[in-house]
């Protein structure tokens, strides 16, 4: 920028007013005159160097020097930073990255004047609502109240605990159980007690008045039985008697059920005939049919009888 050690921009150059028809009015009156023209187009940048009235919007935020050639260069460097960002500016960015520190005033204050709308909204990604300060400056993630301490939710949710509280006071406290596995249950009206855990293979049943855990005994089991025809019998265990063959019989044997074929003789029968089973004491010894000839005063034709000696 041209210099002017007597006026702009270095200083305001003074002037004594001229008279009519009194004062001598020299060439230096004009000079003065035209020096100051000039001295302020070229603070204020020209056509040529920096247009003041034409905002360019370009150039790069400069912290290198704090003297500009003209007034049109400062405010370019001033647009530059503001439109572009600048790093630790002092001022909020568009664009993100701004850190506000404060010591001793108040970080950023919102107030809200006439109107509804919120004082600050967050947004995801895909536009959803997030935080946001309602015109009352109520905190909110989305149209939900954030729940802090005094708020008209806060108060809500202390007086429904505390209703809930005074009805629990009757509960029955964490600290009736003392050991693990118990089990609780009443003796009466508002009373109660504990049953220890059982130990291996006990089942819970109930006692002359109460639950109690009882060593069953070893009853016998359904799945023992595999074949029609078995049979359940206990020995030591459960035990399956497999049924037997036909003409066997149920008896016992050292004391435990068996199937067996009898040893014993039977009367049999041969085309209408009976013939004698056997000899052996107290077995059919004669049998007599109506085509036989029983001894005289044994009976009449078609008799049947059974002689045992």
């Amino acid at each position: 920028m041209a210099t002017n050690p007597n006026g702009y921009p270095n200083q305001v150059r003074s002037y004594t007013a001229e008279v009519d028809l009194v004062s001598t009015v020299a060439a230096d009156n004009i000079n003065s005159l035209q020096q100051e023209i000039v001295a302020l187009e070229t603070a204020l940048g020209t056509a040529l160097t920096t247009n003041p009235l034409t905002s360019t919007f370009s150039g790069t935020w400069s912290t290198a020097t704090t003297n500009w050639n003209t007034i049109g260069d400062r405010l370019l460097n001033i647009e530059a930073g503001l439109v572009n960002g600048v790093s630790n500016a002092p001022y909020v960015l568009k664009t993100g990255g701004s850190t506000v520190t404060s010591a001793s005033n108040v970080g950023l204050t919102l107030r809200m004047g006439a109107g509804s709308l919120n004082l600050m909204e967050t947004y995801s990604a895909s536009n959803s609502l997030g935080f946001n300060i309602d015109q009352t400056g109520t905190p909110k993630v989305g149209t939900n109240n954030v729940l802090y301490v005094n708020s008209a939710d806060y108060a809500s949710l202390v007086g429904s605990i505390s209703s809930a509280s005074g009805i629990g006071g009757a509960a029955i406290p964490k600290s009736a159980f003392t050991a693990a596995y118990q089990l609780l249950y009443s003796t009466g009206a508002g009373t109660y007690t504990t049953l220890s855990i059982g130990t291996s293979g006990q089942y819970l049943t109930i006692g002359a008045s109460a639950p109690q855990w009882t060593t069953l005994p070893n009853y016998l089991l359904a799945s023992t039985l595999t074949t029609n025809g078995d049979l359940h019998y206990y020995n030591s265990g459960n035990t399956r008697l497999p049924i037997g063959s036909s003409g066997q019989v149920l008896t016992v044997v050292s004391g435990l059920p068996a199937w067996q074929t009898p040893s014993s003789a039977f009367v049999s029968t041969t085309n209408g005939t009976v013939s004698t089973a056997s000899t052996s004491s107290g077995v059919v010894r004669n049998i007599w049919t109506s085509t036989s000839s029983p001894t005289s005063g044994q009976g009449a034709d078609g008799d049947v009888w059974l002689v045992y000696v």
